[in-house]
């Protein structure tokens, strides 16, 4: 699964003639269609993006500089890309953006990958501008191709390009969300590759694991609950105790969670793994 800029090593690895066949399905969301689509429909997407796209066809230089100068400023401000950013989001996506934390969670994230300077992002733009070395129409898995119709970065038209190339694909156009809505989407992303790679039947296995370990949960949750003030009807605003009683139940009903999570697909894994090298 990949959105974005990492659509292209996605489809990549899905084309390589070693890998093509063992892989079980593909989920690509919000994605950029490699140099071979030819046509861009550049019109329709944010001026930003489209002076970029020009640069790195005619003019490497001031790309490189262009590149290097948002580095720096991400480095002294890490929200900064976001800032640019957050006027060019469509629909409810800045209020989302917000609700969500991801506000934040991207900007770290893109501060990270750019601690030591902008090299990897010039590259990255690059690879969209010249052939990519793989055929898209040898995939061979199974394929979901997201997008929302009101994307600002990534022209929809590139996600209906590799629908015509790719062989077994399903194309999934939101009309009501834009580029950061497959943030969305991964969840329901990730419950269809399980499914893809283990079968239905093992999918039920791991809800019903799932389903021991959060009722673990809910017997420890319900006993936090009780003993706050809070539960027993002191709403007072100052009552920091029941505040983090309530603070530490949230956060143990994560971290629960994700355990049951990663604990089932472990097991059931580790039984089709060991089944699939005896036969």
């Amino acid at each position: 699964m990949a959105a974005s800029g990492g659509v292209g090593p996605l489809l990549g690895t899905a084309a390589h003639p070693e890998l093509r066949e063992k892989i079980s399905g593909l989920v690509v969301m919000s994605g950029k269609a490699p140099w071979e689509m030819g046509t861009s429909f550049e019109e329709n997407i944010t001026e930003d993006n489209k002076t970029i796209y020009k640069a790195a066809q005619d003019n490497l230089q001031a790309l490189r500089k262009k590149i290097t100068r948002r580095a720096q400023r991400i480095q002294i401000d890490k929200f900064s890309l976001m800032k640019m950013l957050y006027p060019s989001l469509k629909g409810n996506e800045g209020l989302y953006f917000i609700a969500e934390g991801l506000f934040q969670a991207i900007a770290i994230g893109h501060a990270d990958g750019l601690r030591q300077n902008g090299d990897r992002w010039y590259d990255d733009i690059l690879a969209f501008q010249k052939p990519s070395g793989f055929d898209v129409s040898t995939i061979q898995a199974p394929t979901v191709i997201w997008h929302g119709a009101k994307d600002p970065f990534g022209a929809v038209e590139d996600s209906y390009w590799l629908k015509s190339q790719i062989p077994h694909a399903e194309l999934v156009i939101d009309q009501e969300a834009a580029h950061f809505g497959n943030l969305s989407m991964s969840r329901s992303a990730l419950g269809w590759l399980r499914n893809q790679t283990i079968g239905p039947e093992r999918v039920v296995e791991i809800q019903r694991l799932q389903e021991t370990w959060l009722n673990e949960w809910i017997g420890k949750f319900n006993g936090i609950w009780s003993s706050t003030p809070f539960a027993r009807g002191n709403y007072a605003a100052d009552d920091y105790d029941a505040r983090d009683s309530i603070r530490n139940g949230i956060i143990r009903s994560i971290e629960m969670r994700e355990r049951a999570e990663e604990i089932a697909v472990r097991t059931v894994l580790e039984e089709y793994n060991a089944n699939s090298s005896k036969g």
